[in-house]
């Protein structure tokens, strides 16, 4: 019988930017956007016959406009973190939004992490998630995690969860707080 699922979804595309700066012992936390795509998988056969007629008759371009919101959303909410020392490692290897930015411990004031209040975009396959709310100096910078897990025991997606992300930066001395409501 099965009793639980660890799947441990990673994104290799994070470990080669961090490489590729010099960072590659820093500690990863992954958001990958390859969570998406399985929920796709998964789903995709059990809406087989909408899908059908949408393609096979006049509105085919409903589904591929369909996929490519879905697609811009998710890439959008997931970015993944990483520590390394002092400094804090927003990325989001995904296009369009690709990024990496680099937080330096001493310019962080607060760092909240919460969970997305408003879960609208559910249609679309980004089932809500996290993000981290991180003050800096003058402004406030939100970064979405969709991919990222809370800790349930062996049942995670990705190998490090939200709670590890959390404990590591409080181990690192970040000001952090965890608002997670349940």
């Amino acid at each position: 019988m099965l009793t639980h699922i660890s799947i441990k979804l990673k994104d290799k595309r994070v470990d080669k930017m961090l490489a590729s700066k010099n960072y590659a012992k820093a500690e990863i936390f992954c958001s990958p956007i390859s969570t998406w795509i399985l929920l796709l998988a998964l789903l995709i056969p059990s809406a087989a016959f909408l899908f059908f007629n949408a393609l096979v008759w006049k509105y085919w371009y409903f589904t591929v406009l369909y996929f490519i919101i879905s697609y811009l959303i998710n890439a959008y909410l997931n970015n993944s973190f990483a520590l390394y020392e002092d400094k804090l490692f927003i990325i989001n290897p995904n296009f369009p939004f690709r990024r990496f930015e680099i937080i330096k411990k001493d310019d962080v004031k607060r760092i909240t992490i919460e969970n997305v209040k408003r879960q609208w975009f559910f249609i679309f396959m980004a089932f809500g998630g996290y993000y981290l709310s991180i003050d800096v100096s003058d402004k406030t910078l939100k970064f979405h995690c969709a991919g990222l897990d809370l800790d349930s025991y062996d049942e995670n997606w990705t190998e490090k969860t939200i709670d590890d992300l959390y404990f590591s930066l409080v181990k690192n001395e970040f000001p952090v707080k965890l608002n997670i409501k349940y």
